[in-house]
C-alpha cells in the first residue's frame, strides 16, 4: 500500500499536465456532523468521457485522503478497492470503467464519524486520455464532526425510542398475523381430519353393505373373481363350477379330472345324472345337465 501510495504522489509531480476541468467530482453528505451520531460519506466519480471535447479517459488509480491521517482508501483498475489498515472502522467500495460510458467511483462511508475526522480530504484520479497524455485530477472538501450536545443526545434518544416502537408494532402484526395463521391451519386440519373420517365411515358402509347384501351368481357370465374356478348355483338350483379365466371367462365345466380321487368308472346312470365332488374339483356335470 505504501509504495502505491508512493508512485500516486510522485505522477503528481511527473504529470506535465494537471487538469482543471469540472471532470471529478468529489462531495460529503454534510459538512458539518454530529460525533457518533451521523454517519460521514465520502464520494468521488470521475466521468470517462467528455461529450464536449470527444474524449476518452481510462483510469488507472483513485485515492481519497485525509489532510493529516493519510490516505484513506485506494482504487486501482487491476486491483479491489483497499483500505488503509488504520482505518479499520471505515467501510469503502468503488469501480473503474473504462470501456463502459458509466463514471468511475470511489465511495468512503464512516458509521461513526469522530473528531479525529475533521479536516480536508482529497480526491485524486490518474488517468489518460484518448491520446495517451496523462492527466491528473484532483478536488477537495472539507468536514467539520462536533462534539454532539444534550439536545442533540436527546434527540437520537427520541428516534431511537419511536424506531423501537415502530419495530415493536411491526413485530406485533407479524405475531398476530402468525396467529392467525395457525388458527387458519388447526381449522383447516380439523375439517380433513372430519373429512377423512367421512369418507372411511363411507367407504366401510359400503363395504359393510357390499358384504352383507352381496347378490349370488346365477350365471357363469355374471362371475368376476380373481379366482380362477368358481362354484356358481345357477337360476335352475343346479350347481356348476366357472372357468373365470379362458377366454375371458363365463364357461361352465362340464368334466374335471386331474388327480384320479374320483372313479369315472361309472355307469349310465351316473353319466346321465353327474358325479363327482366340486369340493375336490373332480366331476362329471351330468349328460342331461350339459
Amino acid at each position: 500500500m505504501g509504495a502505491l501510495i508512493l508512485q500516486v504522489i510522485l505522477c503528481v509531480f511527473i504529470v506535465p499536465v494537471i487538469s482543471s476541468r469540472p471532470k471529478l467530482k468529489f462531495s460529503g453528505n454534510a459538512e458539518i456532523l454530529k460525533e457518533f451520531i451521523e454517519p460521514l460519506i465520502l464520494s468521488c466519480s470521475l466521468k470517462s468521457f467528455n461529450n464536449e471535447t470527444n474524449e476518452h479517459l481510462k483510469v488507472h488509480i483513485m485515492f481519497i485522503q485525509h489532510e493529516t491521517n493519510g490516505v484513506i482508501s485506494t482504487l486501482s483498475k487491476d486491483q479491489a478497492v483497499a483500505v488503509s489498515a488504520d482505518q479499520s472502522s471505515t467501510h469503502a467500495h468503488g469501480k473503474i470503467y473504462n470501456k463502459d460510458l458509466q463514471d468511475s467511483y470511489l465511495q468512503v462511508i464512516w458509521k461513526n464519524p469522530k473528531i479525529s475526522e475533521s479536516g480536508k480530504y482529497f480526491c485524486l484520479a490518474y488517468a489518460k486520455n484518448s491520446t495517451g497524455q496523462d492527466s491528473v485530477f484532483q478536488s477537495t472538501v472539507t468536514i467539520k464532526v462536533l462534539k454532539p450536545k444534550a439536545d442533540d443526545l436527546v434527540q437520537v434518544l427520541g428516534q431511537l425510542l419511536k424506531r423501537v416502537d415502530t419495530l415493536e408494532q411491526l413485530l406485533e402484526g407479524n405475531e398476530t398475523k402468525l396467529r392467525g395463521q395457525d388458527d387458519r391451519n388447526v381449522q383447516i386440519a380439523q375439517k380433513f381430519s372430519g373429512l377423512e373420517a367421512l369418507n372411511l365411515q363411507r367407504v366401510s358402509d359400503d363395504i359393510l353393505i357390499s358384504t352383507t347384501h352381496k347378490t349370488p351368481f346365477t350365471s357363469c357370465r355374471d362371475v368376476n373373481s380373481s379366482d380362477e374356478r368358481v362354484v356358481v348355483t345357477l337360476a335352475s338350483e343346479q350347481k356348476v363350477m366357472c372357468d373365470t379365466k379362458t377366454d375371458g371367462g363365463g364357461w361352465i365345466i362340464f368334466q374335471r379330472r386331474i388327480m384320479g380321487y374320483v372313479d369315472f368308472y361309472r355307469g349310465w346312470k351316473e353319466y346321465r345324472d353327474g358325479f363327482g365332488d366340486y369340493d375336490i374339483g373332480e366331476f362329471y356335470l351330468g349328460n342331461e345337465n350339459i
